[in-house]
């Protein structure tokens, strides 16, 4: 019931920002202690047509997440959105585990050129 609501109201949120869509793609994103994401840019018209949203679980101030070659420290239960456009990638330099969730959020005008046919979003 927790998380139904909590949904909910983050789903109230997207909407009222980038208008009526879906959630097409939801996802935990762990990254071990002393790992790393090596720079990269996201292809595919799924990033292209969509706001990639993070919402940090597990992190701390040893956790360093660079866009477009500046550096980023985001914060627990925060929601960011991520240019995946743009060059990024992000050291964990702590001793714990990193973890995010995150998700895609598509207007309903994009859906057409992303989503396959007959699939369902959340």
């Amino acid at each position: 019931v927790k998380f139904k609501k909590k949904s909910k109201h983050l789903l109230d949120k997207l909407k009222n920002l980038y208008g009526p869509g879906e959630i097409f793609n939801l996802q935990l994103s762990k990254i071990n202690q002393d790992g790393i994401i090596l720079p990269h840019i996201d292809h595919g018209l799924d990033f292209v047509f969509s706001h990639r949203i993070h919402i940090p679980l597990v992190t701390n101030e040893n956790v360093v997440f660079t866009i477009n070659k500046k550096k980023y420290n985001l914060l627990c239960k925060k929601v960011y959105e991520i240019n995946n456009l743009m060059e990024h990638s992000v050291k964990n330099k702590s001793e714990f585990d990193r973890i995010h969730l995150i998700l895609d959020y598509i207007s309903c005008e994009y859906i057409p050129f992303v989503k396959p046919p007959n699939s369902k979003y959340l």
